[in-house]
């Protein structure tokens, strides 16, 4: 969504980030998922470990899905 020009905003109108805003309305857990071999390079490994560090810097639990069927 990020990638796509997305924005996110708090209750109160202030943009932030989409992760910090989740862990703000009280989430404490992502799922991230990753393909073996996507085509359109979306959900590939380097994004997983982007998006699992900056989820494991805003102290949130982290589940992963291998999806094998690409």
């Amino acid at each position: 969504m990020e990638a796509s020009g997305k924005k996110f905003y708090t209750a109160d109108g202030i943009q932030t980030e989409g992760m910090a805003l989740l862990k703000s309305m009280g989430m404490n857990s992502i799922r991230l998922r990753v393909w073996v071999n996507p085509t359109d390079g979306w959900c590939n490994a380097a994004g997983l470990l982007v998006k699992a560090k900056r989820a494991n810097d805003l102290g949130l639990r982290i589940m992963i899905d291998f999806h094998y069927s690409d």
